[in-house]
């Protein structure tokens, strides 16, 4: 990375360390701690926003062959409601991202 760029910032992360596909969409829980992204493949990974770039779970395939379109976190990170393009939605848990509940 060039000097100056924003891959010289301790806060920069580079998708690519949880995703192939590019990402579509991001969730910041309210307590600033973590984040989740969800990508054009379906997946989805949660990162530690103290520990740039380092995955806390996932990825994770959510629904096969739909991109993630939308994404919300609760205020502490513990649940994720994730929307695909083929129109499901599932609660995860954000620890694990294992689905706690699935709506269609």
């Amino acid at each position: 990375a060039e000097e100056g760029t924003p891959q010289d910032s301790a806060a920069y992360v580079d998708h690519r360390t949880c995703h192939a596909a590019p990402v579509t969409t991001l969730a910041i829980a309210g307590s600033g701690a973590l984040a989740a992204a969800g990508a054009a493949d379906g997946r989805v990974a949660t990162l530690d926003l103290s520990l740039p770039g380092v995955p806390v779970a996932g990825p994770r395939e959510v629904h096969a062959g739909h991109a993630v379109v939308a994404l919300s976190m609760s205020f502490d990170g513990s649940l994720i409601a994730v929307g695909t393009a083929g129109g499901a939605v599932e609660v995860l848990s954000g620890g694990t991202l294992q689905t706690l509940r699935t709506l269609r």
